[in-house]
């Protein structure tokens, strides 16, 4: 998001963002990423950019005159369903394969909304190794079916990440399958931010008079995407804001406040149309990691 439109000056009916507010402090003994203990930085964000590179495209970075007219700014579109497997999850999931040892790997599970669930078996396949995945049986068919072309066996179980967990869970101590989480995991969150990266590298070629960005608006289900993200961005473009746009009933926003976790109780799947963001709580991983680096929410 640009603040100033190509078409005409910027004005009092423009967006106007709030100055960057002061980073909150990520609660006590938390590893974060600018502790002591770092759990992903921007050198992870560059050299899975680096790994993942020949598999995957570089999507395109769109403008449109009529939405630019309509949020009263400069938008700029990263066109992520245009990657392999239709998402962005093909970054993280690619990342955290490649990175896994080649002699102690058998195979790959992972638990999925659909979108990691197609993304973890395209790079399963990038690697030869077999896949099971699991799907809750309420996920779209598209998404199934997308999921078992790139040669993955589909397990269904009931919606909740608490099931998807235990079934991954039993196919890993099974089969000795190796796990790659859908957001919890540092070479799936490094993954996810080559996304900011590339599409910060695209500006600088082809609209540098719009650098730096006013702020970057990023969907956030289980936070891999936010959080990687806004480690490559606050590398990249220190002034930019990060903005996670999250589901009504998520209360994300609530918890920045407030400094601590407020998810509904039960970790239940929202009621969203965005099917791909229905997961209710950010990881173990992803939280603080937004804690500290995101901006502010909108819903």
């Amino acid at each position: 998001l640009h603040s100033k439109l190509s078409s005409s000056p910027a004005g009092p009916d423009k967006p106007v963002l709030p100055p960057r507010p002061i980073p909150r402090a990520a609660p006590s003994g938390v590893r974060t990423m600018v502790g002591p203990l770092r759990l992903v930085t921007f050198a992870d964000v560059a050299r899975a950019a680096t790994k993942i590179a020949p598999h995957l495209s570089r999507t395109p970075l769109l403008t449109c005159r009529w939405l630019d007219e309509l949020a009263g700014c400069e938008l700029f579109l990263k066109c992520e369903n245009l990657q392999e497997t239709g998402s962005f999850k093909a970054r993280g999931a690619l990342n955290a394969v490649l990175s896994l040892p080649e002699l102690r790997t058998v195979g790959i599970t992972a638990h999925s909304l659909g979108n990691h669930a197609a993304a973890v078996a395209f790079a399963a396949r990038t690697r030869n190794l077999p896949c099971t995945v699991v799907i809750p049986h309420t996920a779209p068919a598209s998404k199934i079916e997308n999921t078992r072309s790139y040669g993955a066996t589909v397990l269904l179980c009931e919606p909740g990440t608490t099931n998807r967990e235990a079934a991954a869970r039993k196919v890993a101590e099974e089969k000795g399958y190796h796990i790659v989480p859908p957001y919890d995991d540092a070479h799936v969150i490094a993954g996810q931010g080559t996304l900011a990266l590339e599409m910060i590298e695209q500006l600088a070629e082809l609209q540098p008079d719009c650098l730096p960005l006013d702020a970057i608006l990023v969907p956030i289900s289980g936070g891999g995407m936010a959080a990687g993200v806004a480690i490559a961005t606050r590398a990249l473009s220190p002034s930019t804001r990060v903005i996670a746009v999250e589901p009504m009933g998520k209360q994300l926003g609530t918890s920045l406040a407030a400094g601590k976790p407020l998810w509904p109780a039960g970790l239940l799947p929202l009621a969203t149309v965005a099917d791909g963001c229905r997961t209710s709580a950010l990881g173990k991983v992803t939280w603080p990691i937004c804690l500290e680096m995101l901006d502010q929410t909108v819903i």
